[in-house]
């Protein structure tokens, strides 16, 4: 039982330190990950030009936003487009000049959708 134990730390320590989510960790701006069901992003942006830009996108893709929620260190949208189809983008301030996005489309994500609601964001800024 011991050694079935220490096999199974041995194989999630393993797998954790080869860079499972070493992005999380250590983000090169720019760089995104589709991590199932959402997209994830660290932007060289600040968060209040992130917010702007997110609220434009979804504006641009017709989506209606039946959340705005704002604070100094946080942001959540959330706006539903046709066929209910839900969209929330999450803004997280790391420091001035960077800011966390993660987008999620319906409830088992859309990689493609994703991307281009963060390219749509990006060309925003």
């Amino acid at each position: 039982m011991r050694s079935l134990f220490l096999l199974a730390f041995l194989f999630l320590s393993s797998a954790f330190l080869a860079g499972g989510c070493g992005w999380i960790r250590n983000p090169n701006p720019g760089e995104s990950k589709y991590i199932m069901p959402e997209l994830r992003s660290m932007e060289r942006v600040s968060l209040d030009r992130a917010y702007r830009a997110a609220k434009i996108a979804l504006g641009d893709f017709n989506y209606v936003i039946t959340v705005d929620e704002k604070n100094v260190v946080a942001a959540r949208l959330v706006g539903h487009g046709t066929g209910d189809e839900k969209v929330t983008i999450k803004l997280a301030w790391e420091s001035k000049n960077f800011t966390k996005v993660s987008i999620r489309v319906g409830a088992f994500g859309a990689k493609e959708f994703s991307k281009s609601i963060l390219e749509k964001m990006r060309k925003n800024y």
